[in-house]
């Protein structure tokens, strides 16, 4: 429960808190102070109105004396009956001094109202003393007033106080109500502004401004993010500058590199067609010379068309065809053409598939050229190796299908791997740098992901994992 209202409280909005505290101290300040004014103004009212009782009963007490000592007792009925007119006065008893009733006005219940008494004294000179600086009077009780009074009226004045200071106190909470929330909003509507306008500026808006209210704390606070407005604006356009600045740098910079790349590449070609058409033109090439040099034609008119292709490729990709296709099929015919090739050139291709066919949203033309490339790169980087092995493993992951691609030639430096996947970046003698850069953006367009595990000397793994869908 204590856990519920702590998560409660944290919700609450600073306005909120605020009202809550202010209006919890006036409400319990009101209702200390109603209940010790109204405990303190009953008890005042109470003891003056016993006071008030008091007097009555020694003001007849005074008037009694006279009619005791003569026996007068229809002076003393008189005096008790005048005294019944006395608000919230119920009866009247005179005694004697033996307890004997000389009078006895009024109607009531001794045991249900309240009683006032006070004695009816004589006092008395002596004359030997009349001289003496000493007190000569002497005091004789005669008789004892009894006054009964009821407190009704008193309870009731009581009751109606204790109705007004309730009434009053609620007055005073309703009123400290509207003031907390008048106040609480003049402290938290600038910062229900400050959040709008951050909630803006988070979207890409800087000309948004706010205004710091009447206090001036808000007023500063308001002017101090205006400023970091101003500021962020104006470096938020110096970055503009230097970013465009950065990617007009950076695009001569891959002008240049690929036009150099192009350049380099097609150089060497171009060296052997020019050298093959010289030995083509001399009267004593003979027919096996000229054919061998055709057939050299031919070879690099198809390297320079790959290269031309590879560039074209990469700076202009298609869009992919997405079919629903079965991706452990697409592997295994991939795996089937390679071996058409390199298996007679000594490259053992092995295939591995775990679990049932497993279906995903591709391109297949797209997936099997990438899958080509990678594994064309396998045979070639283990060429070398005394017993050169390309495995090819896929299994199936539940949402996702995995292809390992693993081979056990020389391994990548570690210093190299990170670039591995670079437009560009090659480690052979021949090549564009492309074919690793098109096959993760084959891959990324898929939704899927290509990473590469090697060490310099031992082998390689490339492993790709691409989205799969239900069957």
């Amino acid at each position: 429960m204590g856990y519920r209202k702590a998560k409660a409280l944290r919700h609450l909005t600073l306005g909120k808190r605020l009202a809550l505290c202010i209006l919890g101290i006036i409400s319990v300040a009101t209702l200390v102070v109603g209940m010790y004014g109204s405990r303190l103004t009953e008890h005042f009212v109470r003891e003056r109105f016993k006071d008030r009782m008091i007097f009555l009963a020694k003001y007849l007490a005074l008037n009694s004396e006279l009619g005791i000592l003569i026996g007068d007792h229809r002076m003393l009925q008189k005096l008790a009956e005048n005294l019944l007119s006395e608000k919230d006065l119920r009866g009247v008893k005179i005694v004697d001094s033996k307890g004997d009733v000389l009078v006895s006005a009024g109607h009531f219940e001794e045991n249900a109202m309240n009683v006032a008494s006070w004695p009816v004294e004589l006092k008395s000179e002596d004359e030997e003393l009349i001289f003496s600086t000493e007190n000569s009077s002497k005091v004789t009780q005669i008789g004892t007033v009894f006054v009964y009074y009821s407190e009704k009226s008193i309870e009731e004045l009581v009751k109606d106080f204790k109705n007004k200071i309730f009434l009053m106190t609620i007055l005073v909470v309703s009123i400290a109500v509207v003031l907390t929330i008048l106040i609480s909003r003049t402290l938290t509507a600038p910062l229900k502004s400050l959040s709008r306008a951050a909630k803006e500026v988070a979207r890409g808006r800087m000309d948004i401004r706010v205004s710091g209210g009447t206090l001036p704390e808000t007023r500063e606070l308001a002017m101090a993010f205006n400023n970091m407005l101003i500021a962020l604006e104006e470096s938020r356009n110096t970055l503009e500058a230097t970013y465009q600045e950065m990617i007009q740098q950076r695009a001569m910079a891959e002008v240049g590199e690929f036009a150099f790349t192009v350049a380099h590449e097609i150089k060497n070609p171009l060296g052997i067609i020019q050298g093959a058409l010289e030995i083509l033109k001399k009267p004593e090439a003979t027919q096996e010379t000229k054919a061998t040099m055709i057939e050299y034609l031919e070879d690099e008119v198809q390297r320079l068309n790959r290269i031309i292709q590879d560039f074209l490729d990469f700076s202009r990709p298609r869009d992919p065809n997405f079919v629903r296709a079965d991706l452990t099929q697409v592997v295994e015919e991939v795996a089937q053409k390679v071996r058409l090739e390199w298996e007679p050139k000594g490259i053992c291709l092995e295939l591995v598939q775990e679990g049932q066919p497993c279906m995903g949203r591709i391109d297949p033309e797209l997936i099997s050229q990438a899958l080509l490339n990678l594994i064309k790169n396998a045979c070639e980087a283990c060429e070398e190796a005394e017993t050169p092995r390309v495995s090819i493993e896929t299994c199936s992951l539940g949402d996702a299908f995995e292809i390992r691609i693993k081979d056990n030639g020389y391994g990548i430096p570690r210093e190299l791997l990170n670039k591995v996947f670079d437009p560009f970046f090659t480690t052979k003698t021949k090549g564009t740098g492309l074919g690793l850069a098109l096959v993760k953006r084959v891959i990324e367009l898929h939704g899927g992901t290509i990473t590469v595990e090697s060490k310099q000397g031992e082998e390689t793994v490339f492993i790709i994992t691409l989205p799969a869908i239900g069957g």
